[in-house]
Parts: structure tokens; C-alpha cells; sequence
């Protein structure tokens, strides 16, 4: 990706209501490995930033009404 131009990169993550942290370390270990090889990005946010070297991590909660199970 470091040769397009034109493109942005985050991560979204939707997970249940009864989750205790965000972003989750999944979504943060992915974070480190774009960071460390995407030259633009220096940093993981949690939700929107104004920074346009910060990774975006939008985390999502979903209920039961909204169509899934637990």
C-alpha cells in the first residue's frame, strides 16, 4: 500500500455488548504490523482523529437485536 496513493487503511471491530475492552488485542496487534510496515501511519487511535499518521480502530458493539446470537 505504500506505493498507492489514494487509499486509506483502519480497522473495524464488532463485537458483543459484554466485552470489557476496546480495541481488542487482536485489532491492536494488527494495528502494529500495518504500522510497522505502512509509512504513513505512526500510531493507533481508538475512533476517529484528525491525524493522518494515526491508524483508525472503530470498535462496534452489536446486540442480540440486531441479529446475532450468544
Amino acid at each position: 500500500m505504500n506505493s498507492q496513493s489514494g487509499y486509506e487503511v483502519l480497522i473495524d471491530e464488532t463485537h458483543h455488548t459484554q466485552k470489557k475492552d476496546a480495541p481488542s488485542g487482536t485489532a491492536i496487534t494488527l494495528a502494529k504490523g500495518i504500522i510497522k510496515n505502512y509509512r504513513s501511519k505512526k500510531e493507533w487511535k481508538l475512533s476517529e482523529t484528525q491525524s493522518a499518521e494515526a491508524l483508525v480502530i472503530n470498535a462496534f458493539e452489536l446486540t442480540q437485536h440486531q441479529g446475532l446470537t450468544w
